[in-house]
């Protein structure tokens, strides 16, 4: 494991997002407007313990070229190291959700069915709610089966945001499925 984190703060019209990565490639993307640390600490302190936390105003080049791609309107599928940890299950469900497209939705159900495990909507809805790598695994792509569902963790401001994230990728309200 990388003896210090880097951070890096980048500003969009979305608002400012938190990348923070090591060697091995971003870990941990914060999103605009639902706090910076809003979860951050708590995955930090149980994945990276004793790890040092470093403002590096210069890091992350592929991560801000990617977001600033995204912001833009380059959707092309991220082409970044991404070294998130989690359960084996999540991490399962996070690499199936890189390959649904921008522009696409699926719901919980249809995702948990996508990792063999047909009747796992919750538990995808809880991969969903630990998602380091918000955007660039992209969950604001994915619903619940009655509408937009959560998102972030149900922090205040946050379903805004993931409607917004859509509208930006054309896919709401008309939500093109995957």
């Amino acid at each position: 494991m990388a003896a210090s984190l880097l951070r890096r703060v980048v500003k969009s019209p979305f608002g400012s997002f938190e990348l923070i990565g090591n060697d091995q490639g971003l870990v941990w993307v914060s999103l605009p407007g639902l706090g910076a640390t809003s979860g951050r600490d708590a995955h930090l302190a149980r994945w990276y313990e004793g790890v040092e936390l470093k403002d590096a105003p210069r890091s992350h080049g592929d991560g801000v070229r990617a977001l600033k791609g995204w912001v833009g309107g380059d959707f092309k599928p991220f082409k970044l190291r991404l070294a998130p940890m989690g359960t084996p299950f999540q991490l399962e469900v996070w690499h199936a959700l890189r390959r649904v497209n921008a522009g696409r939705t699926l719901t919980y159900g249809e995702l948990a069915a996508r990792v063999g495990r047909p009747g796992a909507a919750r538990a995808v809805g809880t991969a969903m709610r630990k998602n380091p790598l918000p955007l660039f695994v992209p969950c604001h792509r994915v619903l619940a089966g009655s509408g937009l569902g959560g998102f972030s963790g149900g922090v205040c401001g946050a379903l805004d945001l993931k409607r917004r994230m859509l509208e930006h990728e054309g896919a709401w309200p008309l939500l093109t499925r995957a």
